[in-house]
């Protein structure tokens, strides 16, 4: 799997095969209900937010599906990236893609059937994990990058703080007011 999360008692996969969606409301006995075989990725995250999962899809971008009725999932829009999409966070109407050597990608999804990239920003090295906390968005970096981003206007993106440590990130979280990559 390139990435999986959960909501509610579902789990949600991405990966070669397409996207699954699994009932683990009985963790000792996972029902499989759906697998999108027409929505494939070559590597990426996922993301849920509300109805709709949010998975990147490395060279075709990113998919946006509704997931509603989690047995009966539905593409709502591909968004072509002009990276490699590798993974997203939502924050509010936004959509914000780790694109690869292409930086970060800042999608409006207020409509999803509308979804359309509205902003990017040039990353110091490849952008191959984001992660959002309050109005900041941290970008961990080939190269040994973090790059803290100032999103409260998500159009016009703003570095806070470049951090350089040996080593290539594929993904961060916070904790704590710790970065751990």
């Amino acid at each position: 799997a390139y990435g999986i999360c959960t909501k509610d008692n579902y789990l949600y996969v991405n990966d070669a095969h397409g996207m699954k969606i699994v009932d683990i409301n009985d963790p000792s006995n996972p029902q499989e209900l759906e697998t999108k075989s027409d929505i494939k990725s070559s590597s990426g995250k996922i993301y849920i937010e509300g109805i709709y999962a949010y998975l990147c899809a490395g060279e075709t971008g990113l998919h946006i599906v509704n997931v509603s009725d989690p047995a009966l999932p539905y593409l709502v829009k591909t968004i072509e990236t002009p990276g490699i999409a590798e993974d997203v966070y939502v924050h509010g109407s936004y959509a914000f893609v780790a694109d690869r050597d292409s930086g970060l990608q800042i999608i409006n999804i207020e409509n999803p059937d509308e979804g359309a990239i509205v902003a990017k920003m040039e990353t110091l090295g490849w952008a191959l994990g984001v992660y959002g906390k309050d109005n900041y968005l941290y970008i961990a970096e080939d190269g040994g990058y973090i790059e803290k981003i100032d999103i409260s206007d998500p159009t016009k993106p703003s570095i806070v703080k470049k951090i350089v440590i040996n080593g290539t990130f594929y993904d961060l979280c916070i904790y704590n007011g710790y970065i751990y990559v």
